[in-house]
């Protein structure tokens, strides 16, 4: 279902774009794919929490949704930091690699936000155990470690690509060290 694991080839034909065309590539094409999938599943299991059964305590709905909803805006934050960096670069960012690195570490805070929320409600029996309704059974906590692929998916996509520009600058200093 989701990209767990990036393949060696994948990987391999990646690390050897330009930034350029890497930011196209992995930053607009697969990261931003994986942040519409998250989403868009995101989306419809905080909108389902308003038809959460009776049989609930009242304050685990209350709780549940406030969660879903706080991941829900998580995930809308990440997605904005992607589509309007070009916008909001600092001077730093002016070059493709300061680029990737500006939205790398913006992105970090909203993941690490729905990664927490997520596993809050894996931890709480109250919210584990949640019934979601119309999604034949499934538990709040299984919605949540759905919600964890995805950012597990997205995390794994930033990581490379920090690794992507660190490697460049490694061997931009080395080239610079042999020519010296």
């Amino acid at each position: 279902m989701l990209m767990t694991v990036l393949r060696d080839e994948t990987r391999n034909r990646w690390s050897s774009l330009e930034p350029d065309k890497f930011i196209v590539v992995v930053l607009n094409g697969a990261l931003n794919d994986q942040i519409k999938l998250a989403l868009t599943f995101i989306s419809v299991y905080s909108h389902v929490t308003y038809g959460v059964p009776a049989g609930n305590s009242i304050q685990a709905q209350s709780q549940l949704r406030h969660m879903l909803k706080s991941i829900r805006s998580a995930i809308t934050n990440a997605s904005e930091i992607l589509n309007n960096s070009a916008t909001t670069l600092p001077a730093s960012a002016l070059t493709p690699e300061g680029f990737i690195t500006h939205v790398v570490s913006r992105m970090r805070k909203p993941i690490a936000e729905i990664d927490e929320i997520t596993t809050a409600i894996q931890q709480e029996s109250a919210l584990r155990d949640t019934l979601m309704p119309g999604v034949n059974g499934r538990m709040a906590g299984a919605v949540a470690g759905d919600a964890q692929q995805y950012t597990h998916a997205i995390t794994q996509l930033l990581d490379f690509a920090e690794q992507y520009v660190l490697k460049r600058q490694q061997r931009r200093e080395q080239t610079t060290n042999n020519t010296d």
